[in-house]
């Protein structure tokens, strides 16, 4: 990561919705000269305390591939570093942003459900700076 004195912290899962947010976090970056750090968590909540395994290798490698082929999609030329752990997202994004001056999340909206998740609502509640939440809007399914 560089020496900037900005930084805007990305919670990201790896799906395709999070190519608009990370879009947004480097535009963001690059007008006002901040490095990103991109962060992904998986997490199997029944497994939570168990020790690390050879799989748990392979989950977290995978997704940090996934991430890393993500921000050379979008990050091009904003100095950024990308953080992957098994462990609760919304605890691991928080960790991940003390020290940062923005944090960028998803949402996904659908089917007329307006709320939030309760790692976003964990975030925006416990949150050490302002955060921006930018909206995966999915289409209405007809029954």
């Amino acid at each position: 990561m560089s020496h900037r004195d900005q930084h805007v912290v990305a919670g990201v899962d790896g799906s395709d919705a999070s190519i608009a947010l990370l879009d947004w976090a480097a535009s963001y970056a690059a007008i006002v000269g901040a490095d990103v750090k991109v962060v992904g968590a998986w997490c199997l909540h029944e497994q939570a305390d168990h020790p690390s395994s050879r799989a748990d290798d392979v989950v977290t490698v995978a997704l940090e591939d996934r991430l890393q082929h993500l921000v050379r999609q979008t990050c091009t030329g904003v100095p950024h570093q990308v953080v992957v752990a098994n462990a609760d997202p919304a605890a691991l994004l928080l960790r991940e942003s003390r020290g940062a001056d923005l944090i960028v999340v998803g949402a996904a909206f659908g089917d007329g459900d307006t709320r939030a998740g309760s790692a976003l609502q964990t975030v925006l509640r416990q949150a050490p700076c302002p955060v921006v939440v930018v909206p995966t809007i999915h289409p209405r399914t007809t029954s």
